[in-house]
């Protein structure tokens, strides 16, 4: 179930947008496992399963992601942000494992997974944007 809504101004969506690029990765990691199963990140991020435990060092600031993987973990973090404003963690997770006709199909999770590109990380955050501005 959704929580009361009130839009986002977009103010407020250009806060969370500046939120997810400039926050510190091990912060952005922290909040994703908080939100999410650790499992889901660790997918969105495109870790192996064996990987998973890479998130938890990332997390305190030991090591970090590559670009790509950083990109992916952000991008996550500004879709979560954006769905958290208006539903719980169990929508945003079942929105980000289902299929979403603003990315061909593809569940935005597996998106994330296989995104290469800014475009790739656009089409994502426009999906949640869809989504919430059409529920």
């Amino acid at each position: 179930m959704g929580r009361e809504r009130k839009m986002l101004s977009e103010e407020e969506i250009e806060e969370i947008a500046a939120e997810a690029r400039g926050k510190d990765i091990a912060a952005v990691i922290c909040y994703l496992k908080r939100e999410l199963e650790e499992k889901l990140v660790a997918y969105m991020a495109g870790l192996k399963k064996k990987d998973i435990n890479k998130l938890d060092a990332w997390s305190i600031g030991s090591g970090g992601p590559d670009e790509l993987r950083e990109a992916r973990l952000r991008t996550a973090y500004h879709v979560v942000k954006l769905l958290s404003s208006y539903y719980r963690s169990a929508s945003v997770y079942a929105w980000l494992m289902g299929t979403n006709s603003f990315l061909d199909g593809k569940a935005p999770a597996y998106a994330l997974r296989h995104g290469k590109l800014e475009k790739d990380f656009e089409s994502a955050v426009n999906a949640a944007k869809s989504f919430i501005w059409t529920s």
